[in-house]
């Protein structure tokens, strides 16, 4: 039976030829003989190797068509796997198709350049060519298909902090461009290590380079898988952070339009009305715009100044790139052509960037973005603004107070340093299209080589993982973790179930999720929440007696605003099912257990107590609970013409929109044998201008 919630591969921009893309389709699926096949007649296919490789996998299909069994079978195939992928990224290269970048950075490096030696003569940061040297190397990792064992060597040896952050970004784009085993046993030997500087690099590299490759990884490199596994085990803490960061990233884009469609034009609002302020200055204008606020009540401002506000509340608290809608604009300095700059750490002494805008950002950064610590890319960029250190005003600070960031990096915002910098480089950098997007479709990292073991996470932290990814957005996923919390560790308490539930009805799989929520009910008790998805399903179902049944025996069970929903919703059901005097005593309920507080639930009441002619009581209900229309009809229908008439030309000509809800509330005289035409006339006589009111 097919697993409710498999994962798919994660589909990444892939530049080789149609024919190359099936030929690695063949070679991961382990169909060999295709694979030769589609190999002869190419140059790859008169190379002695491949020839090698036919042979023994015939020698392997005669023994195993012979019935004999060999322990060594599954090694020797994905030696065979291996190999083969390599002869094809060796041979086959001048056939793919290699976007301009790729084709510029082995331009530029030229046909002999060699990174051990480049790496053997150190250079201080203060000396000529330190800077090309980094773009050296970050070239060469990301451009280059595989790694020599002296580069690996060399890599290795480095210690110097810029350098390694360089050649460990590198790592990371070049594994996601094209899988080395040797970058990637690099990365994993970063973990091992357990330095936090690279580890905030090299882990989010290895989650997001086994997903993109986690086929070949699992078929051709178990070991790798393992070895890289075992680092995990003993980094738990930084892997759950190294999650949540990278979702944290994946949220850029969908704030980015809540900011841009949402937030940014109520802020627009707020600086119309501000420029509109009488006041010498900034400063006397804001005293003046919040002096405003307090005298009139300005229910636009207010309602502008709050949605505004609390929509960068809702994205703070989701740990939202805030920088990144304002510093998208600030990427098109001449720094930025290059793709290794889009990784550096930030150096206040690059040449490139202006003095006093550096020191701007070093004594005032902290406050200008409310507390929070400007990544490395976006540093960059607030350096390079031409005079950007004049528009800011000086202000003078009480001796002892102090704005620098005294604090080192945490290692969470390391991670965020890396991940929202490289985010920035694949959706902002001018030839952007060019690389492979390890961001693109938001790949679920937990599914790659290195995480599907059991005991990475806690149940706890599976189920907490799974609640912040739905919020994200990201149904299928939170199945998965509560589905993996359930086989793991057994767990069926209500809060799995209910999560799952959800999944099922975003799945439109309704069935399920009723089973699901009916375990819920049966782990935790009744909650409100649960029971009003229950009724809605099975409303969906078509079972509308059911659902009514179940809100009766559910109703009883829970407290506060849930009980109230469920029975005014066992009203509208009972209501559409034309059961008039069962549907007037659940509303008495629900309006009992709103205390008459519910204006919903009160209108319903009295037009309930309209429609079975118990005008009289409308009258007494609308007029204690301030309801003029329904006490103006109900006026009309006991008689008191003068009276109801009156009443509601009041109410109209407070809110003259209510007009349409009047004459469908008049339709409701027509059971105290008031006539069509009566009726229509009641309606004029309101609506009109009097000869009195002339």
């Amino acid at each position: 039976m097919r697993h409710p919630f498999s994962p798919s591969e994660n589909e990444m921009t892939d530049y080789n030829a149609p024919r190359g893309r099936q030929l690695i389709e063949d070679i991961l699926s382990g169909h060999y003989a295709r694979a030769f096949e589609m190999l002869d007649g190419t140059p790859t296919g008169d190379s002695p190797r491949l020839r090698e490789l036919t042979e023994t996998y015939r020698l392997l299909c005669d023994y195993y068509a012979k019935g004999a069994e060999d322990p060594s079978r599954d090694e020797i195939l994905r030696k065979i796997g291996r190999e083969l992928r390599m002869l094809i990224r060796e041979t086959w290269d001048v056939e793919r198709f290699l976007p301009p970048s790729c084709i510029d950075a082995r331009r530029r490096l030229g046909e002999g350049y060699d990174l051990a030696a480049d790496l053997a003569h150190p250079l201080r940061r203060q000396e000529p060519g330190y800077y090309d040297r980094l773009d050296r190397l970050f070239d060469y990792l990301w451009a280059t298909n595989r790694l020599t064992e002296a580069d690996c060597e060399a890599i290795r040896r480095s210690t110097d902090r810029v350098e390694r952050h360089m050649l460990l970004s590198g790592l990371s784009v070049g594994l996601c461009e094209e899988y080395d085993p040797a970058k990637l046993t690099l990365l994993i030997e970063v973990l091992e290590d357990r330095e936090p500087a690279d580890v905030a690099i090299a882990l989010p590299a290895l989650l997001m380079g086994g997903r993109r490759h986690q086929r070949e990884i699992l078929h051709f490199y178990p070991d790798l898988a393992e070895r890289g596994l075992a680092a995990l085990r003993r980094l738990r803490e930084e892997l759950h952070m190294a999650v949540e960061v990278l979702l944290d990233t994946y949220a850029t884009e969908r704030n980015d339009r809540i900011f841009t469609e949402e937030v940014l034009p109520k802020l627009q609002g707020l600086g119309e009305h501000l420029r509109g302020m009488p006041g010498a200055t900034m400063e006397d204008q804001v005293q003046n715009f919040y002096h405003s606020l307090d005298e009139q009540r300005d229910d636009e401002i207010e309602g502008l100044l709050a949605d505004a506000m609390g929509r960068l509340g809702d994205m703070q608290k989701d740990r939202f790139d805030m920088e990144y809608s304002s510093a998208k604009n600030l990427k098109g300095f001449p720094f930025f052509g290059s793709p290794a700059h889009w990784f550096y750490s930030y150096i206040p002494t690059h040449p490139d960037l202006i003095e006093g805008n550096v020191r701007m950002l070093t004594n005032w950064g902290k406050a200008l973005f409310g507390g929070r610590r400007l990544i490395s890319s976006d540093r960059y960029s607030f350096s390079l603004i031409p005079g950007l250190d004049r528009m800011i005003p000086r202000m003078d600070l009480p001796e002892g107070v102090s704005l620098r960031e005294s604090e080192p990096m945490t290692l969470r915002e390391q991670m965020r340093d890396f991940l929202f910098g490289a985010y920035r480089f694949y959706t902002l950098y001018s030839d952007a299209g060019d690389f492979i997007n390890p961001f693109e479709g938001h790949p679920f990292v937990l599914d790659g080589p290195f995480t599907r073991a059991a005991d990475l996470y806690t149940e706890e932290q599976l189920c907490d993982l799974a609640l912040r990814v739905a919020h994200d957005g990201h149904y299928g996923w939170a199945g998965r973790l509560y589905e993996q919390s359930q086989r793991d560790y057994g767990s069926h308490s209500g809060e799995v179930w209910r999560g799952i539930a959800v999944v099922y009805m975003m799945d439109d799989r309704d069935e399920e999720a009723l089973h699901a929520l009916e375990e819920a009910i049966r782990e935790e008790g009744m909650r409100s929440s649960t029971a009003e998805k229950v009724a809605s399903l099975l409303v969906k179902l078509g079972r509308k007696s059911d659902a009514i049944d179940f809100i009766r025996k559910a109703e009883d069970q829970v407290e506060g605003p849930g009980r109230v929903r469920l029975v005014a919703e066992r009203v509208r059901l009972l209501r559409e099912r034309g059961e008039p005097e069962e549907t007037l005593q659940a509303a008495y309920k629900a309006d009992f257990l709103a205390d008459g507080e519910d204006r919903e639930i009160s209108e319903t009441l009295c037009t309930l107590l309209l429609e079975t002619g118990r005008a009289e009581e409308a009258v007494k209900r609308a007029h204690s609970s301030s309801l003029p229309l329904h006490e103006g009809v109900a006026l009309l229908a006991t008689g008191e013409r003068a009276e109801g008439i009156a009443l509601l030309r009041q109410a109209l000509h407070t809110k003259p929109g209510n007009a349409p809800r009047l004459e469908a509330l008049l339709s409701l005289l027509a059971r105290y044998d008031i006539p069509d035409r009566e009726r229509a006339l009641i309606y004029d006589t309101i609506t009109l201008p009097s000869y009195e009111a002339k």
